[in-house]
């Protein structure tokens, strides 16, 4: 379960208090449309993806489904550190 205790002490600040809340709620709703059942996984430990735009999320989204056959999300939840291509322009 996500716990906003860890969030306080796991990451800086500055990322915490730079996540758009919209932005964020987009985000989290998009990822439940396409049935990633590990939200709370990227929560715990890829919530700097949330710091990026929605508009842009969904390209890069997109773009990393091209690269692995429209299977990205299943190939993120077997290795999560693919999660982190989404942190770079591609």
């Amino acid at each position: 379960m996500f716990e906003v205790e860890d969030a306080l002490n796991k990451f800086e600040t500055s990322i915490l208090k730079s996540i758009d809340k919209e932005n964020m709620k987009k985000i989290l709703i998009f990822l439940k449309e396409q049935q990633v059942d590990y939200i709370e996984d990227i929560l715990n430990e890829y919530i700097d993806l949330f710091l990026i735009d929605y508009k842009d999320f969904i390209k890069r989204i997109e773009k990393l489904n091209q690269k692995y056959e429209g299977q990205f999300w299943v190939k993120a939840k077997e290795n999560a550190s693919l999660l982190e291509e989404l942190l770079y322009e591609i």
